[in-house]
């Protein structure tokens, strides 16, 4: 349950949930039946880029950008009395891929730089890409800036969150943007409770508009804003729970917070939990990701247990928007076909509207999987494709993700050659694309 002021709206848009039988969770392919295929090219950028590259990952067109928050940045390279560079240690940069002629990613000119002189600044921990626009955020002070991608990148603002109550440990700063809006979760606000910030663009600038406070800002390291997703009318917020609240074990929730159409207030509209059928009190960090597009919301749960004291195996949660009551119904429920312990199957999502992906970066000790899912019915979805690397090792392959057209991903492992990261361009197979898309 969600403590505090909250606990009383549970039954906002999500109260048909717990009517809704267990039996959704269930696979509609498992592991064996389907292609598994290895990556078609890699982007494992160059020096200025090595430092957990992959670590958030985001597309325009046909341009793919990636954070590389631990890479080290140079400023001042002379200096007067013969001094030399300067290192800033995990200052943070965002590489830039395009499409070449034979249709694999080739990397563009410099990196998206800080400028940054605060050691561990972690510039491209989060990416969030709309139209033209591109949202990177930093760590250390938490920022957000958003650039206008064209030949070259355009800084229009540098957005720094509001510190709010007590401050935490937590370094994440996750962001959001569509059309006119963009969000910055700020999870170490109220000691790691967390807070969003919304920013509109008005007269050709961004700024502050609103912001949203967790639910429960007294109770610590609960990660409200931990992941975020926009559209054209809602803000999606995951709340995973990080800690047991009084004793209980939180499983974990998105709420959901609609786009003013006067003055600046977003307010609750809706709150998605566990169905009914599954343990409720487990740590399933239902919330640790989210992303919605085309009337799609997909929800992660990187650590869902499907029974009372069974392995966490991991689950994804798929809803439809019902366009005749402006409401989302929960429509399919997908565990880890795997059915492997600790895989974090859910760490990461993406979906376009016809097809969801899905990150495992846990499984085969840290190895990590990803998994293509295509729509095969009016509610039904079926796994069509699993993606490995022909690298092996602890790389957490998988941690981050994106669709980058109809037929092909970009899927991360940040921690590849001793944290140097990578990431792989995956083309889909095609089958089961039958009309339901």
């Amino acid at each position: 349950m969600i403590h505090s002021e909250t606990t009383r709206r549970y039954t906002l848009r999500s109260a048909f949930v717990s009517s809704i039988s267990a039996a959704l969770f269930a696979a509609s392919a498992v592991a064996g039946s389907v292609p598994v295929t290895t990556e078609f090219s890699a982007l494992t950028g160059n020096s200025a880029t090595r430092g957990e590259l992959g670590s958030a990952v985001a597309v325009l067109g046909h341009r793919v950008f990636l954070g590389a928050p631990a890479a080290d940045v140079e400023i001042n390279p002379v200096i007067e009395g013969g001094g030399g560079p300067i290192t800033v240690n995990d200052a943070g940069v965002v590489g830039w891929w395009e499409r070449n002629a034979n249709g694999a990613f080739s990397q563009v000119g410099n990196p998206i730089a800080t400028g940054s002189t605060v050691q561990n600044s972690r510039f491209g921990t989060d990416m969030a890409s709309s139209a033209d626009f591109l949202a990177i955020t930093q760590a250390e002070p938490p920022a957000m800036r958003i650039y206008q991608i064209g030949l070259n990148e355009t800084l229009l603002a540098t957005l720094s969150p509001v510190q709010m109550g007590p401050q935490g440990d937590s370094t994440r700063v996750s962001s959001a943007i569509f059309g006119s809006y963009a969000a910055a979760g700020v999870v170490r606000n109220f000691n790691d409770s967390g807070s969003v910030e919304i920013y509109m663009l008005s007269g050709g600038q961004w700024s502050s508009s609103f912001t949203i406070d967790s639910p429960s800002p007294n109770v610590p390291d609960i990660g409200f804003g931990y992941a975020l997703s926009m559209t054209a009318d809602s803000l999606f917020v995951g709340i995973p729970y990080f800690v047991p609240v009084n004793g209980e074990v939180i499983s974990g929730a998105v709420l959901e917070y609609g786009r003013p159409n006067m003055g600046n207030s977003w307010n609750l509209r809706g709150i998605y939990t566990l169905p009914g059928g599954l343990p409720i009190e487990q740590p399933a960090r239902m919330g640790f990701s989210v992303h919605s597009a085309n009337n799609l919301l997909v929800i992660g749960a990187p650590e869902l247990a499907t029974s009372v004291g069974g392995d966490k195996i991991g689950g994804v949660f798929v809803y439809q928007l019902n366009s005749g009551n402006n409401t989302w119904e929960l429509r399919a429920s997908i565990p880890n076909p795997d059915a492997e312990a600790d895989a974090e199957f859910g760490y990461a999502v993406a979906t376009d509207g016809s097809k969801i992906l899905v990150g495992a970066p846990g499984s085969n000790n840290q190895n990590g999987r990803g998994y293509l899912y295509v729509r095969s019915g009016p509610n039904q979805w079926t796994l069509a494709q699993e993606m490995i690397r022909t690298a092996s090792g602890p790389h957490r392959f998988g941690a981050e993700l994106a669709l980058t057209g109809t037929s092909t991903a970009i899927i991360a492992a940040p921690q590849f050659a001793q944290f140097g990261g990578a990431a792989y361009e995956y083309r889909f197979i095609p089958l089961l694309m039958d009309g339901f898309e």
